[in-house]
């Protein structure tokens, strides 16, 4: 096995998983490539998560799955054409235990690359994974943004306990509200807003949200 990983992993954001239950969980191209070859080598918690099947209609695509461990491998003359946001691998998991917090199930293991139609490696290739969590397991109201510091964008993510009414705003430093990004009922579980053309200002702004009597702010 190779001593490096070509591979550059975005994070994907949050997706809500169950416990105890089948999901699809997709790797997806950061960017747009034709591909021809991939060797991906990644490592997960074989006690929190199980894999149960690879899902794929690529001609000769092999894998093996053991001891917290999935090897991937694939190659065609053929390109396969990605785009940004376009699932290069989906796979069928299970949580088995609550996950209360955003959690990474998988990391890269060096040998891992991607490799267009000539079999010419695709330096710095792009992934992107996404952090899971299960909506049961949180017993607390959460609410954190990425990136953090931004310029004009920027993600919020926040996890309700329970099911209620919620008013997300945008406010400025005297508390001034510049934007009303949610005024509606929501069940429980994670939720994420993105908040484009934010204006930078000489104040630093702030986001605050409120279920029920909670109020939260955070600054950005």
């Amino acid at each position: 096995m190779k001593d490096a990983s070509y591979l550059t992993v975005v994070n994907d954001g949050i997706q809500t998983i169950p416990v105890n239950e089948e999901f699809i969980y997709n790797i997806k191209s950061n960017q747009a490539a034709d591909l021809g070859a991939m060797t991906l080598f990644m490592g997960y918690d074989a006690n929190l998560f199980e894999i149960v099947s690879v899902n794929t209609s690529l001609e000769g695509m092999k894998y093996v799955i053991a001891d917290g461990k999935i090897a991937i491998a694939w190659s065609d003359t053929k390109p396969l054409s990605v785009k940004n946001d376009d699932p290069v691998i989906s796979l069928t998991m299970k949580a088995k235990e609550l996950v209360s917090t955003p959690t990474q199930i998988f990391s890269i293991i060096p040998g891992s690359e991607f490799a267009n139609p000539k079999a010419t490696r695709l330096d710095n290739f792009g992934i992107k994974l996404a952090d899971v969590l299960t909506p049961n397991g949180v017993k607390e109201f959460s609410m954190f943004n990425y990136p953090n510091p931004f310029k004009n964008s920027t993600n919020i993510v926040y996890t309700l306990p329970e099911s209620g009414k919620v008013r997300l705003v945008l406010t400025n430093i005297y508390g001034q509200i510049i934007r009303v990004l949610v005024d509606e009922m929501q069940d429980a579980g994670s939720y994420t807003v993105t908040v484009n053309n934010v204006e930078e200002t000489l104040h630093r702004e702030f986001t605050c949200i409120r279920s029920k009597s909670t109020a939260l702010p955070i600054p950005m």
